[in-house]
């Protein structure tokens, strides 16, 4: 994650492009130049692209590459981390010229007025450049934890770019790990169940796309196996989860991260993964309070009571 200097720091203004136009990506156009000391040079939004706002040109992701700039500001805090990833995806070299507008990034709003608060670039660690700070350390306490202590292997249902499948790995290196995912994108059928129960509005998968970042899906992988600290005992499991879990069904786990967003692929793989978890393994669940994502929490919810409670 960058941050950008306040005006007295620097010898020059910023150049920075905007991603999205929502409420609160237009409170930051309308105050582009007098308030922040930086230049908007585009604006990302796919659907108003060849448009301009405030004079400032909208453009499509893949036009990012046209523009020289030295930060991406999220403009929406709820989609911030689908539109981390998405445009990781596609600038995977650029996670440090990122800012947000929550988590460590302190963006301060004063009577319409907007300045930004800079501490050093070399001091971010790993886990801050995706707002995820908690979730990672978390890892780390786990992972200390189950090694030498809990036996079993590990996975992750919902890999994206592996950017926590590297983690788990990196930290349980002589662990099988199995990752599934489709790498194509979100299953239709469990996209339709998601928006007619509304856990998730229609307009997020508009919006967002996991598909590959890669040309092939082989390059995908291979993207994925260069993060990995021992990529030899990384398994993939390619397609609709759970039709991929079958060859482990005799395995157990003493470590899994569920990060599928939708209630039925999290409700299948809370019912597959907890009955292989070994004594004393973990589940990690992404996304439960996330509030476009209230099928996590729905499909937990019925795993609890169908345990008798929570566990």
């Amino acid at each position: 994650m960058a941050y950008l200097f306040p005006k007295d720091r620097i010898e020059r203004r910023r150049k920075v492009i905007l991603y999205g136009l929502g409420n609160e990506g237009k409170f930051l156009a309308d105050r582009n130049v007098e308030d922040c000391y930086c230049d908007i040079v585009c604006i990302i939004d796919k659907n108003h692209v060849g448009q301009k706002y405030q004079g400032i040109e909208i453009v499509g992701l893949s036009d990012v590459c046209n523009f020289e700039y030295d930060y991406v500001l999220i403009g929406s805090k709820r989609y911030e981390q689908e539109m981390v990833r998405e445009f990781l995806g596609k600038y995977p070299e650029d996670y440090n010229k990122i800012v947000l507008l929550s988590g460590e990034c302190q963006i301060i709003r004063n009577r319409n007025n907007i300045r930004f608060m800079e501490i050093d670039k070399s001091e971010m660690t790993y886990t801050e450049k995706f707002g995820e700070y908690v979730r990672f350390r978390t890892l780390e306490l786990v992972a200390n934890q189950i090694d030498g202590n809990v036996c079993g292997e590990i996975a992750e249902a919902g890999v994206y770019n592996g950017d926590f499948a590297s983690a788990m790995n990196r930290l349980l290196p002589r662990r099988k790990m199995y990752l599934y995912d489709t790498f194509e994108g979100f299953n239709e059928e469990d996209i339709s169940m998601d928006v007619e129960n509304a856990y998730t509005k229609s307009e997020y998968f508009q919006k967002i796309s996991f598909k590959v970042a890669e040309p092939t899906l082989e390059g995908h992988i291979q993207a994925i196996k260069k993060k990995m600290a021992t990529p030899d005992n990384v398994i993939f499991r390619i397609g609709n989860f759970p039709d991929t879990i079958k060859e482990e069904s005799e395995k157990k786990f003493a470590l899994v991260s569920l990060d599928m967003d939708l209630y039925r692929p999290t409700r299948d793989g809370l019912s597959f993964f907890y009955e292989r978890l070994s004594n004393g393994g973990f589940i990690f669940m992404h996304d439960y309070n996330t509030p476009n994502h209230s099928g996590i929490r729905k499909a937990v919810a019925e795993f609890e009571s169908k345990m008798g409670g929570r566990t």
